[in-house]
C-alpha cells in the first residue's frame, strides 16, 4: 500500500492500519511527523 496522506488521516482519526502504526503516532515526537505528511 502507498503511504499517501489518507494513511496519515486515518492515524489522526485513531484508525491506524496496524496497532504499531497507531502506537508510533501516540508517541509525542512522531505527532509532528504525522501532521507534516498529513498536509
Amino acid at each position: 500500500p502507498a503511504f499517501d496522506n489518507a494513511y496519515y488521516r486515518k492515524l489522526l482519526k485513531r484508525e491506524g492500519l496496524l496497532h504499531s502504526d497507531q502506537e508510533l503516532f501516540n508517541v509525542n515526537f512522531a505527532d509532528s511527523l504525522v501532521m507534516t505528511y498529513f498536509e
